[in-house]
């Protein structure tokens, strides 16, 4: 593996994980202000975490590479965001609402879920 993709790939998992808490910290603190709607706070957080998330990713983890194809970049974004957000909605509602467990660590394995899914719908 060169240098340069090793960069890279540090620089991608770094912002991963970044936008990821930024996510969730969306989620906890409004889930904290308005309990009970789990499923507004996991939408901002997927909005606000998607939004820092394209900028991260095409300025540093991709140091701005096809800075010319940026709406077509911002399409497939909106087009993965809407899938993800209609999954962890659908999957937060079964966890929490249907099955009363924690909203917390339901949203924890959401986000695992929905990330393996994303990795594996790229592959395709």
């Amino acid at each position: 593996m060169t240098r340069k993709l090793t960069g890279q790939i540090a620089r991608y998992a770094t912002v991963g994980l970044l936008v990821l808490a930024l996510d969730y910290a969306v989620f906890a603190g409004l889930l904290s202000l308005f309990p009970g709607q789990h499923l507004a706070a996991n939408i901002a957080g997927k909005i606000i975490g998607a939004a820092a998330g394209f900028v991260m990713h095409k300025y540093i983890s991709f140091a701005g590479a096809q800075a010319d194809k940026t709406a077509q970049q911002a399409l497939s974004y909106i087009l993965l965001l809407s899938f993800n957000l209609m999954l962890s909605s659908a999957m937060l509602w079964l966890l929490i609402d249907w099955l009363r467990l924690n909203a917390y660590a339901s949203r924890l394995c959401v986000d695992a879920i929905v990330i393996v899914v994303s990795c594996l719908g790229s592959k395709l």
